[in-house]
């Protein structure tokens, strides 16, 4: 089983890095031009570790929010900025 472990990191990090652009893509697909505005909420355990935290761009982290648990707090966390975005559309 010559390389097995080599092959495996290999193919883990094929995976990640394909399914990691694909991410990138759809949240690039969210925003299109500078007034435009979304939420993107990412709901996966995966999305706590750094591997995947330091594939995303500096712009979305730099709006990161961690430590929501459920439904409720993705509502009252997108609550402000729902309501900033709105008022400053009015």
């Amino acid at each position: 089983q010559r390389g097995g472990a080599a092959m495996s990191s290999a193919g883990s990090s094929y995976y990640h890095n394909l399914c990691m652009r694909a991410v990138n893509q759809t949240v690039g697909r969210a925003i299109r031009h500078r007034n435009d505005y979304a939420a993107i909420v990412l709901v996966d355990a995966r999305y706590s570790h750094e591997r995947t935290l330091n594939a995303l761009p500096s712009w979305v982290l730099s709006g990161l929010r961690q430590g929501v648990r459920s439904p409720r707090d993705i509502s009252v966390a997108l609550g402000p900025f729902f309501s900033s975005r709105m008022r400053g559309a009015l």
